[in-house]
């Protein structure tokens, strides 16, 4: 409107924003980790490598249902997210693990046209927005597993699980895809990273 000379400031600068309501980011315990891997392989093998794409790879879900086979490069283990369908609207790379990699292999997952989306039906329809997670919580559920364990927690518990293992916050906001390190180290610090026994028993003392 102010291009088109109706008006000549912008109203909307006085606005004052509301306040963001923090979600808490969780991560499945370490037993409920290896309940719930034997139970989607026992159950749904697709959702099984769906969650296991999202725990290797911190691949968003509503980014991983968008990708094609020809994204899935298993020669050079990594994956081309497309900014057309990422949050960040960036086309940038995440790197395929090796047990990811095997689970491709085992599964003969990629053994399909290129073009097809890696996830999707018979007819090569893309599935809808909410069915993996529909699935998920369908089988949380079942088995009377916390109420807040949801598809997105692969993501976190796979951020946890590197940090654990001494992956490095560079490595994480590559995988994250994040801007800066300030985004990582807020992300880390939402899942109560960082607050480790190294640094509360060599506190300074006077």
């Amino acid at each position: 409107m102010i291009r088109w000379d109706w008006i000549s400031t912008d109203p909307t600068k006085s606005f004052k924003k509301f306040a963001e309501e923090e979600t808490a980011s969780i991560a499945f315990s370490p037993e409920h980790q290896k309940q719930l891997k034997n139970l989607l392989i026992a159950e749904d093998t697709e959702l099984y490598i769906f969650c296991m794409c999202v725990f290797y790879t911190f691949v968003r879900p509503i980014e991983l249902r968008r990708l094609k086979v020809s994204q899935v490069n298993l020669k050079d283990k990594k994956i081309q997210i497309i900014g057309k369908g990422a949050k960040n609207k960036k086309t940038q790379y995440v790197m395929i693990p090796k047990p990811l990699a095997d689970i491709f292999i085992e599964y003969k997952f990629l053994e399909r046209p290129t073009n097809d989306f890696l996830f999707s039906s018979d007819n090569d329809i893309k599935y809808s927005r909410n069915k993996f997670s529909s699935n998920f919580s369908a089988l949380r559920d079942k088995y009377e597993l916390p109420k807040n364990y949801s598809l997105y927690c692969w993501k976190h518990t796979g951020v946890v699980e590197y940090y654990k293992m001494g992956c490095g916050i560079k490595f994480i906001q590559m995988q994250c895809r994040h801007s800066s390190l300030d985004e990582t180290d807020k992300y880390l610090k939402s899942l109560g990273l960082f607050e480790n026994d190294e640094i509360l028993n060599n506190a300074p003392e006077i």
